[in-house]
């Protein structure tokens, strides 16, 4: 069996891993979580609350889990630490089908919210060739290497995060708690 020298493999920093994995939380729905909240009323806080909740309990659980089974593999290698090499099968292809859906998803949401500044954008065949250049320059990125990949995501993890943080914040001088309150479930 080959070594592999570490010293030459080029792996990502803790700040990129903690971008991509912020990134792959929020994913598109960050953006359109808000205004689809925002017709509900202040009910929606509860659901924020939740969110949040829901959100620690899987990190903690993912946290634990690489503590009792520290080997590659992530939650592959739980499933079949656990239940045996058929069961972490099964969690391969579906985690295989789960990842080829979402990145569908993102591209249509992605490409969606560039049509509002790129018009054009709004025909179908337009669309869909510019969802596939995008996810073939994403492609031709990662296989450049982790470092590169991790930096390119980092990237656009800063981007969404200047965004989502940059409404956030000038959202607050247009906030109004007695509008907020008057409608507690709409």
């Amino acid at each position: 069996m080959a070594s592999v020298n570490t010293a030459s493999v080029k792996k990502m920093g803790l700040v990129a891993l903690t971008l991509v994995t912020a990134s792959n939380m929020m994913g598109s729905g960050v953006f359109m979580l808000p205004t689809n909240l925002a017709g509900i009323g202040s009910i929606s806080l509860f659901g924020w609350v939740i969110t949040i909740v829901g959100v620690i309990a899987l990190a903690l659980v993912f946290a634990k889990n690489s503590m009792v089974t520290p080997r590659d593999g992530g939650i592959i290698a739980y499933a079949s630490d656990a239940f045996g090499p058929f069961i972490g099968f099964q969690t391969t292809i579906c985690y295989w089908i789960s990842a080829w859906v979402g990145n569908v998803a993102l591209l249509v949401a992605g490409v969606g919210y560039l049509s509002y500044f790129f018009p054009i954008l709004k025909d179908p065949l337009v669309s869909s060739i510019t969802a596939i250049v995008i996810l073939w320059a994403f492609i031709a990125l990662a296989s450049l290497g982790a470092r590169v990949a991790g930096r390119s995501q980092s990237f656009t993890a800063c981007c969404m995060l200047v965004v989502v943080l940059g409404i956030g914040f000038i959202g607050w001088f247009w906030f109004k708690p007695a509008l907020f309150t008057e409608v507690y479930n709409g």
